[in-house]
């Protein structure tokens, strides 16, 4: 049975997130940001895109991967 390296995916899928996320930020971007509101009623905003776009990252590396075993 041959294993699968899952690190590189999975690393390459949460970096592409943290960088979009951080992009956000800077830039104040609001389909790219994180919000985080306090006062009386605590307030957040997750933007899904970022998560969208690291999820197709890591299955596209993981099928470079497969492509580039055979």
């Amino acid at each position: 049975m041959v294993r699968k390296p899952l690190w590189l995916p999975l690393l390459l899928s949460f970096a592409t997130m943290f960088l979009l996320y951080l992009m956000g930020y800077i830039f104040d971007i609001s389909i790219f940001e994180f919000k985080l509101y306090e006062g009386p009623n605590l307030n957040t905003e997750i933007a899904l895109l970022p998560i969208v776009i690291g999820i197709i990252v890591g299955f596209i590396v993981e099928r470079m991967i497969i492509v580039k075993r055979k």
